[in-house]
């Protein structure tokens, strides 16, 4: 029998996303996240984070900040962001309801969407 506790990483860090090729048939495009596109989206968020009142970037349940009739609840909030070979990787400040989620194995993966 397997173990079926879910455990975060011990020093912190969550895989956003790794680079690759990601088509989104109904934009009609690819979406293409290489280690250039890592390096600048790391970039753009130390310049924010730079802002005294910066509160970090939103992790919510299922993109429901995309949709102004649901209600928005933080998962977390992630207050670093690293570029890698292997993609982006966050450290999330989680909330009582999101380290419950994704330790209790409700949620494994993260889902990002990118704002252009």
């Amino acid at each position: 029998m397997s173990d079926s506790t879910f455990v975060l990483a011990a020093d912190g860090w969550a895989h956003i996303t790794p680079c690759g090729e990601f088509p989104h048939a109904g934009a009609g495009v690819v979406q293409v996240i290489d280690r250039a596109a890592c390096d600048a989206i790391s970039a753009e968020f130390d310049d924010r984070k730079a802002d005294a009142n910066f509160p970090g970037i939103l992790v919510d349940f299922d993109h429901f900040s995309l949709d102004i009739g649901q209600s928005i609840e933080a998962a977390g909030w992630i207050t670093d962001l690293e570029a890698r070979d292997t993609g982006l990787w966050a450290r999330v400040r989680w909330s009582d309801a999101g380290l419950a989620a994704v330790q209790g194995g409700r949620f494994r993966l993260m889902s990002p969407v990118w704002w252009c």
